[in-house]
């Protein structure tokens, strides 16, 4: 009974944590979808204009 209780224990702390991270995993399962080969190289220039906009926003801020 002892061991079951111990393991169940970890189970949740498991899940709990699963739970947790699973949101970010899930966001980037999304992503990883979303960046097909046809739409890969449209993407990947969505993500350098973002980039390029926060670099742009952090020099400025300073």
């Amino acid at each position: 009974m002892k061991n079951k209780k111990i393991s169940g224990i970890h189970t949740l702390q498991l899940s709990s944590a699963l739970v947790r991270g699973g949101h970010h995993v899930g966001s980037l399962l999304l992503i990883y979808k979303e960046v097909t080969r046809d739409n890969q190289k449209a993407w990947m220039q969505k993500l350098n204009t973002e980039t390029r906009r926060m670099e742009h926003n952090t020099y400025m801020s300073i």
